[in-house]
């Protein structure tokens, strides 16, 4: 029998009035777009953004913005059938947005995991390293680009990430 490996994934934590926004708080969408209007299935581990149509998309931090331009939910119950049955049926994605930590991983191609599956670019993170979204992915944060969380601890060897969000 085949072992079924999943994306290591789980908030880890979120705070009871901490932060700017209190603790984190869920939202239910069923308009999630590839930014083109075109549906986009998701897994959980991603963030997203609403726009002022109303549609959700993969949230992108550009140049020269702020983290105050943005509402980025990270979504914990995706709608891709490979991930999640349940939001697949439904048509909709869970996120939540606020102030909590979590932890991302990156699954390479195996036997036993036929898609690599990233929740994070590659980078060289530290402990208290600033993050940017680039396209719903976390990435290492750059000048210029809005600082949305810091990293709390990097496992190379396990290509896991924990990073502390106040959004």
């Amino acid at each position: 029998m085949a072992e079924i490996i999943r994306p290591v994934f789980d908030v880890v934590r979120g705070w009871a009035g901490g932060g700017s926004h209190g603790s984190a708080y869920d939202r239910t969408f069923s308009n999630v777009q590839d930014g083109s209007s075109n549906p986009l299935k998701v897994k959980e581990g991603i963030f997203l953004t609403l726009t002022s149509t109303g549609a959700v998309v993969p949230c992108d931090c550009p140049t020269g913005t702020a983290k105050s331009d943005y509402q980025p939910y990270l979504v914990v119950e995706g709608n891709d059938p490979y991930a999640s049955y349940s939001g697949d049926y439904l048509g909709k994605v869970v996120a939540i947005r606020g102030s909590f930590e979590v932890l991302l991983s990156q699954t390479p191609v195996s036997a036993n995991f036929p898609t690599a599956y990233n929740m994070f670019v590659s980078g060289a993170y530290t402990p208290g390293a600033a993050v940017t979204l680039a396209n719903g992915f976390v990435k290492l944060w750059t000048s210029g680009f809005p600082k949305m969380g810091f990293v709390t601890e990097y496992n190379a060897a396990a290509l896991t990430l924990k990073v502390s969000f106040d959004i």
